[in-house]
């Protein structure tokens, strides 16, 4: 009975923290585009460019044709954020890709960048984005 309890208690603390630690998808791509217009050639850019590929990543089950627009606006993150220097939003532009490339089954391609995510994440100390891309990892083999 004992060990009943305690396995409940550890599936349901580990299921929170499962759904708390993913990042939150956009809701409103009309926002996003409107945003992305205003903003500047910054880190804020890069975010909302990620913000923009997650949406059209979360919602490719019924459209698979939008994986496409999903990794332009991860590679366009990905392009801004090394010109500059931002390693964070590298990885989490490699992190956004990944996820296109295992929707659209090329789990080879995902695997890489997933992995590049995580390495960049663990050297710039940043463990709880290297925590969502293992748990991204963890989904993609599912």
């Amino acid at each position: 009975m004992f060990k009943t309890h305690i396995f409940a208690l550890l599936f349901f603390a580990t299921m929170a923290a499962y759904t708390y630690a993913q990042p939150t998808v956009p809701s409103n791509l009309n926002i996003l585009q409107k945003q992305l217009v205003k903003s500047n050639a910054d880190t804020g850019r890069v975010s909302i460019l990620v913000q923009i590929s997650r949406y059209y990543n979360a919602n490719s089950a019924n459209h698979p044709g939008i994986l496409d627009s999903a990794l332009l606006y991860a590679n366009r993150a990905n392009g801004l954020a090394i010109k500059l220097s931002y390693p964070e939003g590298v990885g989490l532009s490699y992190q956004v890709m990944a996820q296109a490339w295992c929707n659209k089954k090329d789990f080879k391609k995902s695997d890489v960048l997933i992995k590049k995510a995580i390495e960049i994440f663990l050297s710039q100390s940043l463990f709880r984005d290297a925590a969502e891309a293992y748990l991204n990892m963890e989904e993609f083999y599912l």
